[in-house]
């Protein structure tokens, strides 16, 4: 119960002051440095195999086929 009530609130103070001011800053950043999206979104297999849309901050250039192609030089 102490392990969780932390985590609860670790997490928390996590969220609010640093991903907070973080998030925005990084977003503004892969704006400025190339064009497109600033999020990618992937398919992925989780719990007992179902698929879900996983989001993350962009750091290659786009790429029609991200979900079958490895990444290559100069990405």
């Amino acid at each position: 119960m102490v392990k969780r009530v932390f985590d609860i609130i670790f997490s928390s103070v996590v969220i609010i002051f640093l991903l907070s001011w973080m998030f925005p800053l990084i977003a503004i950043l892969i704006k400025i440095s190339s064009r497109g999206p600033i999020l990618f979104k992937q398919k992925r297999s989780g719990l007992d195999n179902n698929e879900f849309w996983c989001y993350k901050f962009r750091s290659m250039s786009q790429n029609a086929n991200a979900d079958k192609k490895q990444a290559t030089r100069q990405d």
